[in-house]
């Protein structure tokens, strides 16, 4: 009978892990829009026989940090990086999170703050009395009062060993974690970071077309071992009958 149970196990393992890539594909296309956002992909490790398991197992969900296309949007606090890097926003209980989602604007109080009301991590704010505001490359804002151009500080970027460990917590937000490594803070058009583009916002990643496929090979595997399941199933009830 040992022959039923390891059948049953992989076809039981191939369900669950189809289960957890149709989740994450369609939260892909679902997010096809979504400034910033970075497509996703399980990781997946082979159970072993000495551990009396068989099939495979999720180890991980990995981002794809591939360049989105350009959108310009004609609003000078919708930030764009091109390149490595991520924005910080600090959240309403102190803590910074890591975004790729550049969609600023200014609060009552003149503070730049995500579409959340997270105010964007930089050293400076915006006077109320300002009538115009710029940020190059370089992350440095500037604005116009009565007429008058000023610096008032810069928007830094933050890089990570393995951006791929970053948490995933909601908002198109990251949160470190030890497998991430600790924020490495640097400026725009540095070395090993990007530049910033205003007027501008980055596009997700996602590739429609290939996620398509992989939602439709992923069904019919899914089917296929729905299937296997069911005819195992069947034959093991017959094996039961027969030695009765």
């Amino acid at each position: 009978m040992s022959s039923f149970t390891q059948i049953i196990q992989m076809a039981r393992s191939s369900i669950l892990s189809n289960l957890s890539n149709l989740d994450v594909v369609s939260n892909n296309l679902a997010n096809i829009n979504t400034t910033g956002f970075k497509a996703a992909r399980i990781n997946f490790q082979e159970l072993l026989d000495e551990n009396n398991k068989n099939g495979v197992q999720e180890s991980s969900t990995q981002s794809k940090f591939t360049q989105g296309a350009i959108n310009q949007t004609g609003n000078p606090l919708d930030l764009m990086i091109t390149g490595h890097g991520f924005f910080g926003v600090e959240m309403p209980n102190g803590d910074i999170a890591y975004t790729r989602d550049g969609s600023f604007k200014l609060d009552a109080n003149g503070t730049i703050v995500d579409s959340k009301g997270n105010h964007l991590v930089w050293d400076g704010t915006v006077p109320l009395e300002a009538t115009k505001v710029e940020v190059n490359r370089n992350g440095i804002v500037k604005v116009s009062v009565n007429g008058v151009w000023q610096d008032l500080g810069q928007i830094q970027l933050y890089e990570f060993n393995n951006p791929s460990g970053l948490r995933i917590i909601g908002d198109n937000l990251r949160t470190e974690t030890p497998e991430s490594g600790a924020p490495i803070e640097g400026t725009a058009a540095a070395e090993g970071f990007g530049s910033i583009v205003s007027e501008s916002l980055e596009s997700s990643n996602v590739d429609y077309a290939t996620e398509l496929v992989r939602m439709m090979t992923l069904q019919r595997s899914f089917e296929v071992s729905i299937k296997n399941l069911q005819q195992t199933d069947t034959m093991l009830g017959m094996a039961i009958n027969m030695r009765k």
